[in-house]
């Protein structure tokens, strides 16, 4: 799970960048307009029918209180001794975020930690609660006691890397640390006016020097917006590289004639070979020369008939080569007990199978010649079968000369595969299902149904620059809905840990030629 959490968080920045409109030495800038702004706006009705129905409200109300408690679990260790809780102090103010306007600002400060600005525009009466709970918490947990300033109070003494400042500024309060500027310019609290629901500028490569994790794939400096339009939520941006971005168009290999006409999802990708290429995580079952495009769909109401094809020079050598990198893989896993059942890999002259998978499904790569080219092809059930032929306006959408990604889904009808292929894979990896009786399970049981088509589009829009656009009821996927529901009902949320115990395993059974046998799932 953690992987596909890394996987979406590197393919939202990619599809959903714009030059970021970041100066000097900041990191990041981020500003939501408050979900009371963005509830007047006439576009809101499909967001607040999903954000906010009570589903969501009892989700949202969840996450907050997990988040209130953050600061103090992962503080612990370094609080000054008798420090207050804190986590009845800092949840109102949670409660503020979601509901009021707020801008936020990350310099870089030459030290290990950055400085900040947040400003939040809040009602009156509210900027009250804000400084008295914070100069509590903040004095409490550092053994300082808060000075008065004009306008609010700081932390007199120096705390690494900055002074902590509470001050107002008109219907503003912000709270901040930082040495001898603000990292927010309060020309933009007083003259700043945009239609935007939420714009956000980061730099990763210069986060990634603080926060090694980060530098998960060099990525360039991204702008997103996010506005309401037509029912959607629409996220539009660019990325910006520092040089030629790392993307080799060629024309599409598209298998028309295995493709079925008629699916629920469907993406193609090209180009990303130099990228693949850059990257130090680069998979140990990766394919020499390694494919430039794939493409994947699925077919309407049967779970687990997902494909995937990638195209190949030489389909029964691809297979050979995938057979030796991806057998000592499911070996080793087997080896640690990675798997709820024990799995074996086996190859044929033209398809790799999966011995002791759940009976009904059948793991597959196989080898697959078209008029395109050789592929190979994967699955999780049965061989596709094509009817209807391959949707001229999907195609007309492929003739684009400089699409790099495109992906379109029925959201409402692929939430409900997402939701059996992943449980399942969760399963089977020794990882923890999301509860069915869960907030996060009940939102999307909710608002599953009323989701309408999910469209992502991005383009090589210049030598160095990705644009996008995505067009989608809730902003969001049926893989990435169904991830960020794993993710906000973990214990330790906000970090992602969904491992399980060691159970005890059913022994291997070794396959015999001509008669393999399938593993029963596990009686739970």
């Amino acid at each position: 799970m953690k992987q596909l959490l890394i996987t979406l968080t590197v393919v939202l920045s990619v599809w959903s960048a714009q030059a970021a409109g970041l100066t000097g030495d900041l990191l990041v800038h981020i500003h939501f307009a408050g979900a009371q702004k963005i509830g007047a706006d006439p576009e809101s009705v499909a967001f607040t029918n999903i954000f906010n129905c009570a589903e969501a409200q009892v989700l949202r109300g969840q996450t907050l209180d997990k988040l209130a408690r953050f600061p103090r679990t992962w503080l612990k260790d370094n609080l000054a001794p008798g420090a207050v809780d804190g986590t009845d102090l800092l949840r109102p103010l949670l409660n503020d975020l979601v509901t009021s306007e707020w801008r936020l600002a990350v310099r870089d400060s030459g030290r290990k930690v950055p400085e900040f600005a947040l400003a939040v525009r809040l009602p009156a009466g509210k900027d009250q609660v804000w400084e008295k709970n914070l100069a509590t918490v903040l004095s409490s947990w550092t053994s300082i006691p808060s000075q008065p300033i004009a306008g609010g109070w700081e932390l007199k003494k120096h705390v690494p890397p900055t002074t902590v400042r509470f001050e107002h500024f008109k219907d503003w309060v912000i709270f901040s640390a930082w040495e001898k500027t603000s990292p927010l310019d309060k020309q933009i609290l007083q003259d700043g006016k945009t239609s935007t629901w939420l714009t956000v500028d980061a730099d990763w490569q210069k986060l990634a020097k603080l926060w090694p994790a980060l530098n998960l794939s060099d990525l360039p400096a991204t702008h997103v917006e996010v506005t309401g339009h037509q029912g959607n939520l629409q996220l539009n941006g660019r990325a910006i590289f520092a040089g030629p971005a790392p993307i080799a168009m060629e024309a599409w290999k598209l298998p028309f004639n295995t493709i079925q006409g008629s699916f629920d999802t469907f993406t193609a990708v090209r180009g990303f070979l130099p990228w693949l290429r850059q990257q130090s995580w680069d998979p140990a079952y990766d394919l020499t020369p390694t494919p430039n495009q794939f493409f994947a769909w699925a077919i309407p109401q049967v779970p687990f008939l997902s494909f995937l094809a990638v195209p190949v020079p030489d389909a029964g050598q691809a297979l050979g080569q995938a057979f030796a990198r991806l057998n000592p893989v499911v070996k080793d896993g087997d080896a640690r007990r990675a798997f709820i059942t024990p799995l074996l890999l086996l190859q044929t002259n033209d398809e790799i199978s999966v011995v002791g998978a759940p009976p009904f499904i059948s793991p597959f790569v196989t080898t697959l010649k078209d008029p395109a080219g050789q592929f190979l092809l994967a699955g999780l059930f049965t061989k596709p079968t094509r009817s209807k032929p391959f949707p001229p306006p999907l195609q007309a959408e492929l003739g684009k000369t400089n699409l790099v990604f495109y992906h379109w889904e029925l959201t409402s009808q692929r939430l409900p595969q997402m939701l059996q292929i992943s449980q399942l894979g969760l399963m089977m990896t020794r990882h923890k299902q999301l509860d069915s009786t869960s907030a996060a399970a009940k939102w999307i049981n909710r608002i599953g149904p009323a989701l309408g088509p999910t469209t992502t589009e991005v383009v090589l829009s210049g030598p160095g620059e990705l644009s996008g656009v995505r067009a989608a009821p809730a902003g969001l996927t049926a893989v990435e809905l169904y991830a960020l529901a794993n993710w906000l009902e973990v214990t330790n949320f906000p970090g992602c840990d969904l491992s399980m115990p060691m159970v005890k395993r059913r022994p291997h059974v070794q396959p015999v030629p001509g008669n393999m046998p399938v593993l029963p799932a596990p009686s739970h």
